[in-house]
């Protein structure tokens, strides 16, 4: 995985989230916003994508809300909600 594509996309979600915080309510949003960000990456192929989505988001929550938080396991099923969101906002990125 690309460390500038990481870092850039952890610093975007950073900036989106500000004072609000990551929850299983918004989680959903979050990764919608992240795959909008992640299509700007055009050299990265869309498993990539789902994969530095997926990455982002695991790093964010382990950092930011501790190895425990219940988040985790929203994020162990993400692959899912990325083909969910992938379908309905961005049917051109094969996942």
């Amino acid at each position: 995985m690309n460390n500038k594509n990481f870092s850039s996309l952890l610093d975007s979600l950073k900036n989106i989230i500000g004072t609000k915080q990551l929850n299983s309510s918004n989680i959903i949003d979050m990764c919608r916003m992240l795959m909008q960000l992640v299509e700007k990456f055009p050299k990265l192929p869309g498993s990539q994508k789902k994969d530095l989505v997926i990455g982002v988001l695991t790093y964010y929550v382990k950092e930011e809300l501790g190895a425990d938080s219940p988040i985790l396991k929203i994020i162990d099923e993400v692959d899912d909600i990325l083909l969910f969101v992938q379908c309905i906002y961005f049917p051109s990125i094969r996942i």
